[in-house]
């Protein structure tokens, strides 16, 4: 199974405290890794955050950006590093455009994580990390113009920075507040037969049970796929 999560009202959660939109983002980090540690009882194969797009890199202040770069890194090795995922041999990619965008410090970093979890078998736990999916696409086709090779589906996939995903079986975003909607493309080649969760709670509070809620619903609905 995978369930690819969008973790939005962060800033909202913080907000309606009275805090520092900071606190928002360090209360979602620590919700996060609470979540992952749900992977083994749910019998989830894959797990996928997207923890930063392309557009919130443009948008938002320099300030925010580099508080936001701090923070996925400490989140990211902190749950390499954690007990859970050492024991259940949790494989951890970093997916999307970072590289051509982040310091020479944060990319060794986080090149390190990558590394060192290459070769594990157990489930995968992957973030996001300054991407889009409209971006995503058009990459690959440039990629395969430049190497002469054939546009076709398959192709298509082969090159995205999201190729060794595969299909979404739930999508769940959270902080919807009535107003549910997907950004982004987000892993558009991956999502087209989707179950979709629509959650609105913030994602600090979105939690252990809510996401088997999720899963347990899915679970009733029937599934057509275009039939």
């Amino acid at each position: 199974m995978h369930i690819l999560i969008i973790p939005d009202g962060n800033r909202r959660w913080a907000k309606k405290r009275l805090l520092n939109p900071s606190m928002g983002h360090k209360e979602g980090k620590e919700n996060g890794s609470l979540l992952v540690e749900s992977m083994i009882d749910n019998k989830i194969d894959f797990l996928t955050f997207w923890v930063l797009s392309k557009d919130n890199f443009i948008k938002r202040s320099k300030a925010e950006i580099n508080f936001l770069f701090k923070l996925i890194k400490d989140a990211i090795i902190e749950v390499n590093d954690n007990e859970f995922v050492i024991k259940n041999d949790i494989k951890i990619q970093i997916l999307g455009d970072w590289e051509k965008i982040v310091d020479d410090d944060l990319k060794k970093d986080l090149q390190r994580v990558n590394e060192e979890s290459l070769n594990r078998k157990g489930p995968c736990l992957s973030f996001l990390f300054c991407y889009n999916g409209d971006e995503e696409t058009v990459k690959a086709v440039q990629k395969m113009v430049k190497n002469k090779e054939p546009i076709n589906k398959e192709n298509i996939i082969k090159n995205l920075w999201t190729s060794s995903l595969p299909a979404v079986d739930i999508l769940i975003r959270t902080g919807c507040e009535n107003d549910p909607h997907l950004s982004g493309n987000i892993l558009m080649w991956q999502t087209a037969y989707s179950q979709l969760i629509f959650s609105n709670k913030m994602f600090p509070d979105f939690t252990k049970a809510d996401l088997k809620k999720a899963i347990l619903e899915v679970e009733k609905r029937e599934k057509r796929k275009g039939a």
